[in-house]
């Protein structure tokens, strides 16, 4: 499902978003999403000390860090098309 997601972002952002918003634009977009999603994962790992060896119960918030994960990888994705 993530190389879906992030296939879907790559073709939207190379057909419709790079000549459109410029690319300091995206690369500013790119950056505040990138940034947001991983610090709610981080802050969500280190407050629910995460214990892999251990099931997890499920939460709202155990949800939006891993909507968090998907925001990332879309994020991302609006910028590398362009080549770094």
């Amino acid at each position: 499902m993530y190389a879906v997601v992030k296939a879907v972002a790559t073709i939207l952002s190379l057909v419709f978003f790079i000549d459109r918003l410029g690319r300091r634009k995206l690369l500013l977009t790119s950056s505040v999403g990138t940034s947001l999603a991983l610090w709610y994962i981080g802050a969500f790992v280190t407050v629910k000390h995460i214990d892999l060896s251990k099931p997890q119960e499920k939460t709202v918030a155990g949800w939006v860090a891993i909507v968090c994960v998907y925001v990332y990888g879309v994020s991302l994705t609006f910028f590398l098309p362009q080549g770094l």
